[in-house]
């Protein structure tokens, strides 16, 4: 059997043996579709800054961290998109980047529980104001006891009414373990016979070699 034909077959063999696949939770986490569905504005702080610029959470396709849009926020809203409910044990990675240019921004993340609490990461947290992009990696506070069902961005730019300047969110992503649906089935004898005559095939190639 030819070997390329043969290290294909064995890593397919364990493939269909694994029952783990990686997604992301997070809908339109890039703002690509030129829309901000399926997020929603949650919270609007806006009318509490009257007089003061306020444009919350929409699509601007002048800045942007990576392909053609990211959502952009002049003002105090909260923009938040609920999730696949997800044990925060199977997630691997929560990031954002974020820029900004107003340096008295308030900015916090919320992430929000089936058990109706939440967490708002250091709330009003002031990120670099130097007019360019930041990756954050959020992975670390999730609680792994709790299953995760929302996340939130707060954005409150409207404290500094004489330096009220735009804030940008883009590329969001919450990568999460779940087991295939449906689940694959147990494995045939003939599968079962197909991984160890590659595994066998593999050890006799490194032999030979």
């Amino acid at each position: 059997m030819p070997r390329k034909l043969l290290l294909l077959l064995t890593l397919l063999a364990v493939g269909s043996l694994s029952g783990w696949a990686t997604t992301d939770l997070v809908q339109n986490g890039g703002f690509e579709t030129g829309s901000s569905n399926p997020w929603a504005i949650g919270v609007d702080y806006c009318p509490i800054f009257s007089g003061t610029p306020c444009n919350p959470w929409h699509i601007d396709s002048s800045v942007k961290h990576d392909g053609n849009d990211s959502l952009a926020d002049q003002g105090a809203t909260e923009i938040v998109q609920s999730l696949t409910p997800t044990s925060g044990a199977l997630i691997t990675d929560a990031s954002f980047w974020f820029r900004q240019q107003n340096p008295t921004f308030g900015f916090s993340v919320e992430l929000y529980y089936s058990d109706n609490s939440g967490d708002s990461m250091t709330p009003l947290m002031f990120f670099p104001a130097d007019s360019d992009w930041h990756f954050y990696d959020i992975t670390s506070s999730i609680d792994p006891g709790k299953t995760l069902v929302q996340i939130g961005f707060g954005g409150y730019s409207g404290f500094d009414p004489d330096s009220n300047m735009p804030n940008w969110l883009d590329d969001v992503s919450i990568q999460a373990k779940a087991t295939l649906n449906p689940p694959p089935p147990v494995p045939e004898p003939a599968s079962l016979l197909l991984l160890a005559s590659g595994l066998l095939g593999m050890a006799a190639l490194k032999k030979r070699r």
